[in-house]
Parts: C-alpha cells; structure tokens; sequence
C-alpha cells in the first residue's frame, strides 16, 4: 500500500492479524496484515503522526501526532477521544492490563489508563527528551530512552527505578526487551544499535550495522528474530539469540521510519516515507546477494562474457581479474592480469574467447590496451596506445574491431585482422571520453565524455551518425544501447537519465528522474528493464518501455554499482561499498515484475498495492483538533 504522504509511524495488534499506519498528513490506515478485507481510515490528527499503539484486545489504538495530541481510536464504535498535552509526544506504549505510556519531548515519561485517560503518573527526572517507551511482554516493566545517553527500567507495579543503564550514546530513538524480558536493544540516532542485559549495564552486545543515520530497532515477539531498520531503506535481520546476521530487506523506496512484527516472526511490516507500507514475509530469510570477497578496493569495471560463462573485473588494485560463473551464479577466480595502473575498462570478445582491458597511466610512452585469453589469462597481444591515458574499451560484437578512448577525447579503432594500424575518429569530443559502447550489429559506436556530449559513429565510414548533445547540463559518465540497438540510454552526475531512439528524427523520447545521478547503465536480455548505478549508492530498475521505477536496492552498494545483467540468468552484478563485487539473484516473476511479485533476500512482499491508498471502506473522524501546548486535557 502506498499513500500520498511518508508512513512514518506502523503498529500491529497482539494477534497479529491488523495493521495500523499513520502518515504525514496525519491519516492513520488500518487494516488485516493479509491484505483481504477493508480497509478504514482515521481522520482527525492534523499533522504528522509520530507514534501509534493497539490495545490489548485491538479494538482500539492510541495515537498522537504533532499537532499536540493523542487520540484514542475506538475502532468498533468509530468514534474517538482527544488528550491534550503540552509536549509533542514521540513515543507510546500499551500494556495488557490498559495501561497507556507516553514519552514527550520535554522529557516526561506519563501513564493513564486507556478507559481513563486522564495522566495519573509522571517521570520527569529522567530525560532531557524522552523519545522512545516501552513494556516488556509480561508487563512488569517500563523502560525508556530518549535525547540523553540513558536507558530507565522501572517495575510497573510502583515506578520503582530497577536499572539506569548508560549506553555511551546520545539519542536514543528506539528500544525493544526481548520476549523474557531479560534483554533490551537500543539504536541511536547516528548508530550503534547495542543489546544490553535488562539487570545490569553488562554484558553489552554490539550489533555490526553499516554507519547510517537513524535506526530503528524491535525484537520478534517470539523472539526468534532482532530486526534493525535504517534510514537507508534496509531492514537488516539477526537471530534473536546469537545476533547472527541473518538476511537485509532491501527495496524500499526511501528511508524507513517504523517496523513492527506480526504472528511471532513470521512476518514484519515497514513504514517508508515514500508512503510504502510493506508487509514481508520473514519465514526462511536468506542471504540476498552471492558475494564476492577477495577484492576489498572498489571495483571500476566489470562484464559477463556473452554466453554467461565468465566474469571479468578491474579496479584500483592494478589487476584484471577472470571468474568462472557456475550454474547458480557463484563466482571462482580463475586468474589475473595485472596492469601498471586502475584497471577503468573491460570487454569480452562475441565468442567469449578472449578479454580487452585498459589500466593506464598517463605520461607513461609504453601504454597498451591487452588482449588475452579468458581460458587462462594468457597473453595474447598487447596494443600500444600512446602517452595519453585510456579511460574506455570496446569489443566490436563482429569480432573485427576494438575501440579505445583517450583522456583528450580522442576515439581510435583498430582492425584484429592483420596489421596493427589504428584509425583514429574526427576529434569531436574536447575532453575525456569515460564510456564507448558498440551497437549490437556492430554497425554503431556510442561515445560519452566529460565534455557533456554522446555521439554515435559510423563505424565503417568513420564519421558521426548522430549528435545526441545538447540535453545533459554535465558530464556523461555512461551510455548502454538496448538489445535491439533501437534505444541508447546515458547518464551522468545530474539527477536524470536521457533515453533517445535512434529510429526517429528527434531521438529524444524520454527523460527518467533518477535522483542521485548514475555512473553505471545496463539493459537485460530482452531489452525489458533498465538498471542504473547511481551516485547516491543505490541501484534502480526500471521498466521498458513504460519507464516505470519497479524496483530500488539501498543495501551495499559501491559507487560504481551496476556492471550487467548475466544473459541468461537475469542476475545483476554490482559493486559492492567495500569495493566487492555482488551479485543479485534474479527475482522470481517476469523480467520487470510489479512490486508484488517481487522477491527480494528471499522475503516476499505479499501486500504493497503498488498505487495510491485507494479510498477507505469505513472512515472513522474524531472531533476537530482543538490542543495547544498549553495544558492537558481530555474531551470527547
């Protein structure tokens, strides 16, 4: 389900069958976890709503938002009662036996009763701001956290304070106790998230996440799982006793706000601020990405081999490298090849038979492009190039012809057959030339350089075809044509991606919104989905022809991201943020599936409608807002 504002707050009832997400415009949806039945939406809050709780026998729920209110929900009776409150109220919690708990910015940790709500009981030493509150399962303890480094744990019975434990870190957004009450987890703003023993300051326990901003973190109600969501869209997941790293959600379409599970472990339901709410079904996680470990610098360059046998790869550490792919995708080195410096281009010849790569220096008389076998690495032919670096290779698909870009923008060929005399191309472009790509029949080459210019050539008359300049406003770091050779695709630093078919006389026909700019492109197979690799360390993918964005990856991605699609497979090889590379399985479904169908780390997304909320069955409405920060009330 997907709404028109960011979801930011999710909540699920004890017998894990409802749902309820709260929205920035202040619209709360509740719904079944399943997806079949009706959907009703709670309309009153007139602002963001920040946190959002069952009670007990679900058939109510507690909110508060920031126009200063907390409203309890009858959701039976569609109607609703309004508190006041001075604070803005960042956290709530709702034991079994009613007992409503709420942590304002102004430091309190308050209780009522949710029959009654009128505050019966504040902690106001313990927080500069409390931000986050909870029970344990058993409902004998209170914990909370907020602004300052600390965690209170206090028996519910009489406010007895029973441990302060200080965590080292300030804001502290989100804590969760494990189902016997006898551990608590806690993530802070910028990072760590930590396990801690209910009792005592020790032992502590570090969960390793990747450094992020804002991270939320809950146990599983059956405790088998610990899972840790972040502001760049993942949800990472961890056995509940062992904090084995388990499997990453990825997929989201922006940062995760909320979590919460249903039915034990079985499944986990995020708030996204895109709007995305996204039930997941956790019941066999596992790992979303073959990896490839022997590499730790980033990786610049890689290619399948036209019939998906092999792999090749290069990067900083002067050395291309050759895998074998085996039959579910895995990687086995082979061998390498070593340069005199970063290894920027890599091609395989049509017949999979041999490998072109480029790592050179500038200034250096001796600067070759190498040639070799793809069986064992053995040398076949070394080509000298010249003084001038060479940022960019190309394998003609006739197998005749190689291209080579040099730093001045400078494009040369060469016929394999016979004699070594390189033709260079008229010097159109004034600056470096990053990425050259052949067309499928061979007939066409693509260039993109610094100068903010794609051209394409005329290979056997040795001329430009078209000029595609005049659209990118910086430069042009990537150009793919599609299988057809109907379509080119290019990019740059710049937040769009320019589309242009060269069977018309405008080839303009689509300009993509890709925030984050991209370094990489790559079509599949069929020409149905293009991935981009994008600045901002993620990957997309979107759907040909209708553009559509049907898929985004957050999760360990490098800055080089996209490589290619395996030919047969589907599976997209990618960078990976420590400079290895990483391979994503390909999703179950068609080649450009729908959000729903979608597979992702093993985890299906079985209710994400993929549209706008649709317009509830029921609309409950409480009485007009009428709070202010001036006091604490209660009204009907």
């Amino acid at each position: 389900m997907i709404g028109a504002s960011g979801a930011t707050a999710v909540s699920v009832s004890s017998d894990g069958k409802k749902f309820a997400a709260g929205f920035s415009d202040g619209k709360i949806i509740v719904g079944p976890v399943d997806g079949n039945g009706k959907l009703t939406q709670l309309a009153g809050h007139s602002a963001t709503i920040r946190a959002l709780q069952f009670s007990p026998n679900e058939d109510r729920l507690v909110s508060s938002s920031t126009d200063h209110s907390i409203r309890i929900w009858n959701l039976e009776k569609a109607d609703a009662q309004v508190v006041c409150l001075p604070a803005l109220v960042d956290g709530i919690a709702v034991n079994g036996d009613g007992t409503v708990a709420l942590a304002s910015e102004d430091g309190k940790v308050s209780l009522f009763n949710i029959d009654s709500p009128g505050i019966k009981t504040t902690f106001s030493q313990d927080h500069r701001a409390a931000y986050a509150v909870i029970f344990s399962n058993d409902g004998a303890l209170l914990a909370s956290a907020g602004k300052d480094d600390s965690i209170f744990i206090r028996r519910v019975s009489d406010g007895g304070l029973i441990n302060k434990i200080a965590t080292g870190h300030s804001d502290l957004g989100s804590i969760s106790f494990s189902p016997d009450s006898t551990r608590i987890a806690s993530a802070s703003v910028p990072g760590p998230v930590e396990v801690w023993s209910t009792y005592s300051s020790s032992p502590r326990t570090e969960i390793r996440v990747p450094s992020e901003k804002r991270w939320a973190v809950r146990f599983s109600s059956n405790g088998k799982l610990l899972a840790v969501a972040s502001w760049d869209g993942t949800v990472r997941l961890f056995d509940g006793d062992t904090y084995r790293y388990l499997a990453t959600i990825d997929g989201n379409d922006h940062w995760l706000n909320d979590l919460a599970f249903a039915a034990g472990s079985a499944r986990l339901v995020t708030a996204d601020q895109s709007g995305a709410v996204r039930v997941w079904d956790t019941a066999a996680p596992r790992s979303m990405f073959f990896t490839l470990q022997d590499d730790d610098e980033e990786t610049l360059s890689g290619r399948y081999s036209p019939d998906g046998t092999k792999f090749a790869s290069g990067g900083r550490t002067s050395f291309a490298r050759l895998y074998d792919v085996d039959q579910d995708g895995s990687f086995h080195r082979v061998c390498s090849v070593r340069h005199d410096a970063e290894v920027r281009s890599i091609a395989f010849s049509p017949d999979s038979r041999q490998v072109l790569s480029v790592g050179d220096r500038e200034g250096v008389a001796d600067n070759v492009v190498k040639l070799w076998d793809s069986t064992d690495c053995r040398s076949i032919r070394d080509f000298p190039v010249g003084p001038d670096e060479v940022y960019a290779v190309a394998y003609s698909p006739s197998g005749k012809d190689i291209a080579w870009a040099h730093r001045s923008g400078q494009i040369e060929l060469a016929k394999l057959d016979g004699e070594w005399r390189p033709l260079s191309l008229p010097n159109l472009h004034r600056d470096t030339v990053f990425k050259l790509e052949f067309s499928p029949d061979g007939k066409l080459l693509a260039s993109a350089g610094r100068d903010r210019r794609v051209i394409i050539w005329d290979v056997e008359q040795h001329k430009m075809s078209r000029d595609l300049s005049g659209a990118h406003q910086q430069r042009v770091t990537t150009v793919r044509f599609s299988p057809d050779g109907r379509l080119v695709a290019s990019g740059g630093p710049e937040d769009h991606i320019f589309i242009w078919d060269l069977t018309t006389q405008n080839p303009l026909t689509k300009t993509l919104d890709a925030a984050g700019g991209s370094n990489e492109l790559a079509f599949n197979q069929d020409g149905s989905v293009l991935a981009v690799g994008s600045d901002s360390r993620h990957i997309s993918q979107w759907s040909v022809p209708s553009w559509e964005k049907i898929f985004q990856l957050n999760a360990l991605v490098g800055v080089r991201s996209v490589f290619g699609f395996h030919p047969k497979r589907g599976d997209l090889a990618f960078d990976g943020e420590n400079g290895l590379i990483r391979i994503l399985p390909k999703r179950a479904g068609p080649a450009a599936p729908s959000r729903s169908s979608a597979v992702l780390d093993g985890l299906d997304v079985h209710f994400d409608r993929g549209a706008p909320t649709p317009e509830p069955d029921v609309a409950i409405r409480s009485p007009a807002n009428a709070c202010s920060a001036a006091g604490s009330s209660a009204s009907n």
